[in-house]
């Protein structure tokens, strides 16, 4: 049998030959292509784990193990007993530099002191039903253009809020970070364009 020849077979099994030089160049050639298309892929693979790392930690740190998409309990109670309750239109463009009229490194558009306790009903209802909403979706940005600032006596919570991107960033006595559905943004709206009818 020449080194080209298939395998025999003996008893139901295949037999090879002795390989010649030139069959192992050729194995040796194969190999190689073979190594250089496993690089290729697990080269492929790092890059497509490596595109979407914001989305990916943002899920991760939204819901770390164990824990439950909620307002803190203490920033709820502030924010459903308030003294004090007003909503924000924000830049969504941050800014380093400090003023007296931004909120938490946005700047803010126009604010409506919520005087009305059928509109604080409305809007705080509006608000919590929305966090229960989001089922864990969240995008890798940050573009608030909601603010909602809360004081009982002694105690303020302010929440910087992204309909857009899902997520809430709580400030305060409390602090903290959850996720929110898009729902409540008309209902922000609302209260903000009642500020601009108004003569």
């Amino acid at each position: 049998m020449t080194h080209g020849d298939a395998p025999t077979q003996m008893g139901g099994n295949p037999v090879y030959q002795d390989l010649g030089l030139g069959d192992i160049r050729l194995c040796s050639l194969a190999w190689s292509r073979h190594r250089d298309q496993i690089r290729v892929e697990f080269g492929m693979l790092r890059l497509s784990s490596l595109c979407f790392p914001g989305i990916l930690l943002s899920i991760a740190f939204a819901f770390p193990p164990g824990s439950r998409n909620e307002i803190p309990l203490q920033a709820k109670i502030i924010l459903e007993n308030a003294d004090h309750l007003e909503v924000l239109s924000l830049d969504p463009e941050p800014h380093s530099e400090k003023s007296n009229d931004a909120f938490h490194g946005y700047t803010v558009l126009s604010r409506v002191v919520v005087t009305s306790s059928d509109t604080r009903k409305v809007l705080v209802s509006a608000f919590e039903r929305a966090v229960e909403e989001n089922d864990g979706r969240v995008a890798a940005c940050f573009n608030p253009r909601h603010g909602l600032r809360a004081s009982k006596a002694a105690k303020h919570e302010d929440f910087v809020i992204c309909f857009e991107c899902a997520q809430v960033k709580a400030v305060g006595d409390v602090g903290g970070s959850f996720l929110i559905s898009g729902s409540a943004a008309p209902v922000f709206d609302g209260v903000l364009r009642q500020r601009m009818s108004r003569p």
